[in-house]
């Protein structure tokens, strides 16, 4: 095992001593606790075409993610042909690989291990004898008209998921798996802890692998509370084993509520140039509970990221009576994740946006100084006369506040719903008087409840 740990090490030490601001990329096919040090990828090795061997790299994979490395994957298609192995084993073990950290294609015969080789040739007499170097499909399994389609598709919806996949990377670094099991989440679950078939990739995402020959259904353990079925955003309550369509390409996928999947337009090929953002980002927020999401962004390439070279934006959602959300100003302030220069001019222009959309909605109104006057020695403000909005038509009442003796009275309404702008009035007198004294705010938002 000191071998096999020193052979990490090598391979990460030499690539950074022949390009020393780029991160090496390494696999492996042995790990042991604390190769994650030197950032391996580990997968399992040559395993056979078999239906029971993808069934077992679930549960494999969620041991050396807890154990090893966080960067895990399979030979998709297995390695060794066998008597079982076709298109349809093929395309399930493509949806799996599709959402575990590492996907690749590698086997024998090398045409059947990518998308477009079912189509190459009409009879496995006309693939070269690299074939049956594990041993032939029992029966002639070509053409297979239905995989290019198939994979085309789950490919692109991995890539389209790659914002939300790099930000587990970042997550990993602070020794989070990627790939996690039920009772990461769900301790208290006897079910959840004692099921190795399914996972979490990240919080947002419950993954059910197809694992059995001919299945167009699956059972799938949903632990307690509420969640989407991906392909069909039904919604089902947790707690409770449900059987869903699994037709092929359909790979049994679920979203909890208050999830976030962060996605990006499919892209070719990932740079090996630096690289800016996901542009444009779209997050998926999943309703019925309290969200919160971290994207992690750098350049994808250098070292950067040890040196702070990255950013940091934070997105929150909150469910329950507007009484106990919070303010804009703490809005605000969940919302500020990262100093990074790009991120900070998204930032503002989403909170811009956020208070546009707020003020027609009627959620908050703006509050403003008109005039003010000061004590005798200039310290603090004695008196002032503050406008305040509370439709989005142009009309403003006044307040005059009297901050030397506590007071404050409503010089005008707004011309609107007389006893709800008095409510919204008094909210905004009371705001106003509590404020420090030398810090009044010129210009302000405020919720309100009509």
């Amino acid at each position: 095992m000191e071998q096999r740990l020193a052979r990490h090490r090598m391979y990460y030490e030499g690539s950074l001593e022949l390009n020393p601001d780029t991160r090496p990329l390494q696999m492996q096919r042995n790990t042991f606790p604390g190769a994650n040090k030197r950032g391996g990828i580990i997968w399992s090795g040559d395993i056979l075409s078999q239906w029971e061997t993808l069934k077992n790299q679930v549960p494999i994979g969620l041991n050396v993610a807890l154990s090893c490395s966080p960067y895990w994957g399979t030979d998709t298609g297995g390695f060794f042909s066998t008597e079982e192995y076709d298109g349809e084993l093929w395309m399930r073990w493509v949806e799996y690989s599709a959402f575990t950290p590492f996907f690749r294609g590698h086997g024998r015969a090398s045409f059947l291990h990518n998308p477009w080789g079912w189509t190459m040739f009409h009879s496995l007499d006309e693939i070269p004898l690299e074939l049956h170097f594990g041993g032939a499909p029992k029966e002639d399994i070509l053409p297979d008209n239905r995989v290019e389609d198939h994979n085309r598709a789950i490919i692109n919806l991995r890539y389209e998921l790659l914002p939300y996949i790099y930000s587990l990377s970042h997550e990993a670094g602070k020794g989070i798996p990627m790939m996690r099991p039920l009772w990461c989440y769900y301790p208290d679950d006897d079910t959840a802890a004692a099921t190795g078939s399914e996972y979490f990739l990240g919080r947002s995402l419950l993954v059910a692998p197809v694992t059995a020959k001919g299945a167009e259904s699956w059972e799938v353990y949903l632990p307690e509370g509420d969640w989407y079925f991906y392909w069909t955003m039904e919604k089902m309550s947790g707690g409770r084993t449900v059987t869903v369509d699994a037709p092929l390409g359909k790979i049994p996928l679920f979203v909890p509520a208050g999830g976030v999947l962060a996605k990006a337009p499919v892209v070719q090929s990932i740079s090996k140039e630096k690289s800016t953002d996901f542009e444009p980002l779209t997050l998926e927020i999943y309703t019925g509970a309290d969200a919160s999401y971290e994207l992690y962004e750098d350049d994808g390439i250098s070292l950067g990221y040890q040196r702070g070279e990255c950013s940091l934006t934070k997105a929150c959602g909150r469910v329950g009576s507007w009484k106990h959300r919070p303010t804009f100003e703490e809005l605000a302030v969940m919302f500020e994740g990262s100093t990074a220069s790009g991120a900070e001019r998204a930032y503002r222009k989403a909170v811009d946006k956020l208070t546009e959309l707020l003020v027609a909605e009627g959620a908050i109104h703006a509050v403003q100084l008109k005039q003010k006057s000061k004590t005798r020695h200039k310290k603090k403000i004695s008196a002032a006369i503050y406008e305040y909005q509370v439709d989005c038509d142009g009309e403003w009442g006044e307040i005059s506040l009297d901050f030397e003796n506590g007071t404050a009275e409503i010089i005008r309404l707004a011309d609107w719903d007389t006893m709800k702008t008095n409510r919204f009035a008094n909210k905004v007198i009371a705001y106003l008087l509590n404020c420090e004294n030398e810090k009044l705010p010129t210009k302000t938002m405020l919720a309100f409840e009509p």
